[in-house]
């Protein structure tokens, strides 16, 4: 953490401000140089107009008490606050449509700067997971972890979970991006997994103040922060419905790789990666078809040596697994009309000529926060198609 304390006054104020999806962090350091000097613009009344119009609640009265509480809460329990501007902050990060302000950070800091050393692989997938997701996570875990790539997932139970164990079973490194606060003991199932993670080569990240609780709008935000973070994002196991899919998609938007095993047809977790491969996904049968693709960026990465056919992917493909529930088709109007207030928005400017996040935003005049939630209303429904580079289209 380079900042002095005042600065980290301002970047939390700052970052109150920008969670909602209306400015962004890059913009604002290139116009202004820092949100301190935002912030005393703002107060002196000689910001640009956009500001008063942004934010007329701060401009009436743009305190910093807040800030201040949130801070004194973080040296209480803690708890490291890492800026954009801080040298912590990952490059690869700051790529990424409306980057985090900041983020607040418990465990091996050290784990961020070997991010452009050892490279990263995002592990999603279900969670309520079957046994051939949980093995084929297992063994593919352990192969990027054993070859020092970092892995991030999400701490939630299920696949998140297994990916976490697995990387701290072979002494490797991860991280885990959480839709709540960090002090925040979500899900309670974890809570000997986080300690483990705490010992020395875990990192939780979080874009929440402490004492934010987890809301169903907050996972879907997040997951582009997991995307960013890595080099590309795995699925073991996913449903069509599932956020493990919208997670694929925030690296499809980054221009990164997506992976995936395959599924017998018909299996649990079978439909989203099975069609992540006929999307055109990296087939996965071994943790080397994986490597082979970061080699390409990262020239210390050696592939692992040839397992035993009985610990492959392909004999455990093989395995007998319950069959899922068919579920029945829906008549599109009623989607429609099942839709919140904002999706219903969303979909109502959406063409088959794709549309740029920035287009959204401006065009419904949406929080991107709320945007981002929409979205992914619309992507689990599968009534929007997400196209690189952030764009979308029925």
């Amino acid at each position: 953490m380079k900042d002095d304390l005042d600065d980290l006054i301002y970047w939390i104020w700052f970052s109150q401000i920008a969670e909602i999806g209306r400015i962004k962090t890059s913009e604002v350091l290139l116009e202004y140089g820092s949100p301190r000097i935002l912030f005393e613009q703002i107060k002196a009344s000689s910001a640009p107009k956009r500001f008063f119009k942004l934010f007329p609640k701060l401009v009436e009265s743009p305190g910093l008490g807040g800030a201040k509480a949130i801070l004194k809460n973080c040296r209480e329990n803690g708890c490291e606050i890492i800026t954009y501007a801080d040298s912590l902050y990952p490059e690869r990060l700051r790529q990424i449509y409306s980057a985090p302000p900041l983020f607040y950070a418990k465990g091996n800091l050290d784990i961020l700067n070997e991010l452009e050393q050892n490279g990263a692989i995002c592990v999603v997938g279900a969670r309520g997971c079957v046994e051939y997701g949980v093995n084929v996570t297992r063994e593919l875990t352990r192969g990027l972890a054993e070859a020092g790539v970092i892995t991030i997932s999400g701490f939630a139970i299920g696949i998140d979970a297994v990916v976490h164990e697995e990387t701290l079973a072979v002494s490797g490194k991860t991280i885990a991006v959480l839709g709540c606060g960090i002090d925040v003991d979500y899900p309670q199932k974890n809570a000997e997994l986080r300690k483990k993670m705490l010992q020395g080569n875990g990192l939780f990240l979080s874009e929440y103040p402490l004492q934010t609780k987890a809301t169903k709008f907050s996972f879907p935000v997040r997951n582009r922060v997991m995307a960013g973070l890595s080099d590309g994002v795995l699925v073991t196991e996913a449903n069509l419905i599932s956020g493990s899919l919208i997670t694929a998609n925030r690296c499809l938007d980054q221009g990164k790789d997506v992976f995936s095993v395959p599924h017998n047809v018909g299996s649990p977790g079978s439909e989203g990666c099975n069609k992540l491969l006929k999307d055109g996904a990296f087939v996965v049968t071994e943790v080397n078809d994986i490597l082979m693709e970061l080699q390409n960026r990262y020239r210390d990465i050696e592939l692992i040596a040839e397992k035993k056919k009985d610990s492959s992917v392909e004999r455990l493909l093989g395995q007998n697994v319950e069959k899922s529930r068919d579920v029945g088709s829906i008549d599109l109007e009623d989607l429609i009309a099942g839709l919140s207030d904002g999706s219903k928005r969303v979909y109502s400017v959406l063409q088959s000529v794709p549309k740029e996040l920035d287009f959204l935003v401006s065009e419904l005049a949406m929080d991107l926060s709320d945007l981002l939630v929409s979205i992914t209303e619309l992507e689990l429904l599968g009534l929007i198609k997400t196209h690189p580079g952030s764009l979308y289209s029925i």
